[in-house]
C-alpha cells in the first residue's frame, strides 16, 4: 500500500492539485496520439491515475472532474480492450 494512501487525511491541496493535473496531463498525451504509438503499459499507467484520483475525490459533490474522469476511463478501457484483442494494432 502507498504511503499517499496511508496518510490520506493529511492530503494538501496543492497534492490534490498535482494529482488532478497529472492524470490530465497523462491522459491528453495518450488519446492525443495516434493509436498504433500507444503501448499497454502507458494505458495501465494512465488508467492508475485516473482511478487514484478519482478515489481522492470520491465523497466530493458531483463535478466536471468526476464526469472528465468516467469519460477517460471508459476511453481506457477500450484502448485496453483493442490492445489486448489485437496487440499489432497498439
Amino acid at each position: 500500500m502507498n504511503s499517499s494512501f496511508i496518510a490520506s487525511s493529511a492530503i494538501s491541496p496543492s497534492f490534490i492539485s498535482l494529482s488532478s493535473q497529472r492524470w490530465r496531463s497523462l491522459y491528453q498525451d495518450l488519446v492525443s496520439v495516434p493509436e498504433s504509438s500507444v503501448t499497454l503499459d502507458r494505458i495501465v499507467d494512465t488508467r492508475n491515475a485516473v482511478l487514484d484520483r478519482a478515489e481522492e475525490i470520491l465523497t466530493d459533490p458531483p463535478s466536471n472532474e468526476r464526469q472528465a474522469l468516467t469519460h477517460a476511463l471508459h476511453t481506457l478501457r477500450r484502448l485496453e480492450q483493442t490492445a489486448v484483442r489485437d496487440p499489432q494494432s497498439i
